[in-house]
């Protein structure tokens, strides 16, 4: 058996499908080493306002452990708050040949890749890019500091073409990096709409959208740096446009501020807060939606993006959006729209556009359904599979109890899996 440690600072909806898929993997043994058990109760996220849990599974399906903190009370996954002394005793228990770390950002992610030296490959992945900005002094600090810790790393699991980018700026080489992506259920997804008991027509009706109007979802936690203030305005500016609307899944510290700025501009017609939307339901109201407006100033790899896409939104993007890119999820002309941040009028603009452009319209949504089967959690489980096999010779001395026809199974697996590449025709 191959065993593959992964080390990650809590579960998540997105991480836990795809830890399911490479479980089922002939000739893998998997372990999950969480760092903290946030998520895993109902709790108080300050980016929602709201106390929730998650209703989908998180950790079923896989072997996982919870490893004992330092801190008997865990607020955040800050570098310093995520720190487990015992990890590496742990991992020398497990012994894993490979070992998948999400990122460098807390101090358990240092002792786990200082533990595997001589002892197991790492394979770093992470959703940052160099898209938005940082003062001289963090980017000074974080290139010496980033260098350091993918020194310690055998090969990257990327996720698009400015998290590569964002690799070779700190020095990795191509042949390091194997692409992938940020894995989601597409499968959940797709089922949920299927079997969805309203329909698009009756979802819109309840909320007193014309079926025949443009509808942008904003999807996250109203909060500063996502600009939610910016869809509503632009809303307000596309009077013109009388048919276009605004549905906002989440809830946030400017919630109260949002429903205030929607009667001052008089869209409250037009604009429809939803508040906080819990994951068995979000693919509904996507699929009730025709275009997802992303407006961070910054964001790296917004899966709502990738979970509109697959209810076959097209994308309005602003210009700090970590996944627009040729080969990415968000492809500017193909299934996007792309806009200055901030930038109102030219969100406007974009919103009128798909709104009077029926085909354009059409053809963005059809790319959006296809690009989102690349961004599938077996789409990262053959990346992983891929990744082993290039570093097989390289790390042959410490793989020498794996058998041959073990490694051949995993090649052969892969195969089986959907890649990462798409073309779309025009």
């Amino acid at each position: 058996m191959f065993r593959i440690a992964a080390v990650i600072t809590h579960a998540t909806q997105h991480h836990g499908p795809m830890f399911r898929e490479l479980a089922k993997v002939p000739g893998v043994e998997l372990k999950v080493f969480f760092c903290s058990r946030i998520g895993q109760e109902q709790s108080h996220d300050p980016g929602f306002g709201k106390s929730f849990a998650w209703d989908v599974p998180l950790t079923s399906g896989y072997d996982h452990v919870f490893v004992p903190t330092k801190k008997s009370e865990i607020k955040s996954t800050d570098f310093g708050e995520i720190d487990n002394p015992v990890l590496p005793k742990m991992l020398e228990e497990f012994r894993p040949h490979a070992m998948w770390i999400n990122g460098y950002g807390c101090r358990s992610y240092w002792r786990a890749a200082n533990w595997a030296r001589g002892k197991s490959a790492v394979l770093c992945f992470c959703d940052s890019e160099l898209v938005h900005h940082r003062n001289a002094l963090k980017k000074w600090v974080k290139k010496f500091v980033v260098k350091r810790f993918y020194s310690k790393c055998s090969g990257f699991i990327t996720i698009g073409d400015n998290n590569e980018d964002y690799y070779r700026y700190y020095g990795v080489q191509n042949e390091r990096m194997t692409r992938g992506c940020y894995p989601v259920d597409v499968e959940r997804f797709e089922r949920t709409i299927e079997q969805a008991p309203t329909s698009k027509a009756e979802i819109r009706s309840k909320l007193g959208i014309p079926n025949e109007s443009l509808t942008a979802a904003f999807m996250g936690k109203m909060i500063d740096i996502k600009r939610p203030f910016d869809l509503i305005k632009a809303v307000a500016n596309s009077k013109r446009v009388s048919n276009i609307h605004a549905i906002f899944i989440g809830s946030g510290e400017l919630y109260a501020e949002a429903d205030k700025l929607r009667k001052e501009l008089n869209v409250s017609d037009r604009v429809h807060l939803l508040g906080f939307v819990n994951q068995t339901e979000i693919p509904l109201y996507l699929a009730a939606s025709d275009v997802i407006a992303m407006c961070s100033e910054k964001d790296p790899h917004p899966l709502a993006i990738t979970e509109a896409m697959i209810a076959g939104n097209a994308v309005i993007a602003s210009s700090k959006i970590g996944c627009v890119g040729k080969t990415d999820s968000a492809r500017e002309g193909v299934n996007t729209l792309v806009y200055e941040c901030g930038n109102v009028d030219q969100l406007a603009k974009c919103l009128e556009r798909l709104a009077a452009d029926g085909p354009l319209l059409t053809k963005m949504k059809k790319a959006s359904r296809i690009i989102a089967q690349a961004q599938d959690k077996r789409v990262t489980v053959r990346a992983v599979l891929v990744a082993i096999d290039k570093l097989r010779k390289e790390f042959s001395p410490l793989w020498n109890d794996v058998e041959v026809s073990c490694f051949e199974t995993l090649k052969r697996y892969s195969q089986m899996l959907p890649a990462p590449d798409v073309t779309i025709e025009n």
